[in-house]
């Protein structure tokens, strides 16, 4: 596989791997667009991050493995109360590596999308944001 030219020395991470798995990604609307799949290094290129490791995530998107934890999510922190888009990746869509946070247990993931992959064309379906909870 190939990476974007923003890419650093050895990232993606040795430990990410490709592979079949069926994904989550929160949207910024109630439908999916290509802006939804950019990561904080097309967003803000000139920004700097202290550590490679991090530098490396910047140029990764978000995503989740569990439909149930994307729903926990949902009902538990207002920020993640929007909509959800479905997607599934193969073995040529890039690389994955569980990115958990104390907020997203172990079901968050980065997601290395491949040079020549089109991230929103993997995606769809969308799991409406819940009202109020």
């Amino acid at each position: 596989m190939e990476w974007g030219e923003n890419f650093p020395d050895h990232c993606p991470p040795h430990d990410s791997v490709s592979g079949s798995f069926k994904v989550y990604r929160f949207l910024e609307g109630n439908s999916i667009h290509s802006s939804d799949f950019l990561t904080v290094r097309d967003k803000v290129p000139s920004r700097k991050f202290p550590e490679i490791e991090k530098e490396c995530r910047a140029c990764s998107l978000s995503v989740f493995t569990d439909r149930s934890e994307v729903l926990s999510l949902q009902r538990r922190v207002p920020r993640w109360r929007k909509a959800v888009a479905i997607g599934q990746l193969n073995v040529t869509s890039g690389k994955l590596k569980p990115t958990p946070s104390p907020q997203t247990n172990n079901f968050h993931h980065s997601w290395w999308v491949s040079k020549d992959v089109s991230a929103v064309d993997l995606f769809w379906n969308v799991m409406e944001a819940p009202s109020e909870v």
